[in-house]
């Protein structure tokens, strides 16, 4: 990195990148819950030379590739399917997000201290098993996308009739700086420039 480099202002770009692409989800997998988090930025020269230094920040223990998406265009991504390295390190880089990808950190802790004891879901007690299971399914947008619904995915588990109350989670209340405005931008805006003809004929 170039000896000019500012940390905490590429952070600050990053975690608005991640507000706009970044996705935290968790998948339930042969009695197993996994934490997904994905950042799936376009290519180009600029957006891979950050991805490589963000990748490099985090301790190049993730993945990060270049993939070909559902359109059929190449995009980087860089990933990691670690609870501990999820939550004990992009969690802590990414802590000037905002919303629901802000507290989605929070909701996979809960996961993970609720499951810690039980690698394997079926070993848990039904309330603990039920309240997991709520809270992957009010993770992301991927709980209306799944294999199953919320009441067929309890059923399969043989879990009925057990009331749940989600814990009640806070969003960040940091100002906004404009680098994550700029990060932000660059991960999800869009410029438009428009030509028209006024009355004095003037474009």
């Amino acid at each position: 990195m170039a000896s000019n480099f500012n940390l905490e202002e590429f952070r600050e770009v990053a975690n608005g990148f991640f507000q706009a692409e970044g996705h935290i989800s968790c998948r339930i997998k042969d009695n197993y819950f996994t934490p997904v988090l994905v950042i799936n930025p376009n290519l180009s020269v600029k957006s891979l030379d950050f991805f490589l230094t963000l990748w490099h920040i985090l301790g190049r223990t993730s993945s990060l590739s270049l993939i070909k998406n559902k359109n059929g265009k190449i995009v980087i991504r860089l990933s990691s399917e670690s609870c501990s390295e999820i939550l004990n390190n992009y969690s802590n880089f990414f802590n000037k997000i905002y919303g629901e990808k802000y507290i989605a950190f929070q909701k996979l802790s809960d996961i993970r201290r609720i499951t810690s004891l039980h690698r394997n879901i079926t070993n848990l007690d039904p309330s603990s098993l039920a309240l997991a299971i709520n809270i992957i399914y009010d993770l992301s947008a991927d709980g209306t996308d799944r294999q199953y619904y919320l009441i067929e995915q309890l059923r399969l588990l043989s879990i009925n009739n057990i009331n749940i109350n989600l814990p009640v989670y806070t969003d960040n209340n940091k100002n906004i700086s404009i680098l994550f405005i700029i990060g932000f931008i660059l991960g999800d805006g869009t410029l438009h420039i428009r030509l028209r003809k006024s009355d004095k004929r003037s474009i």
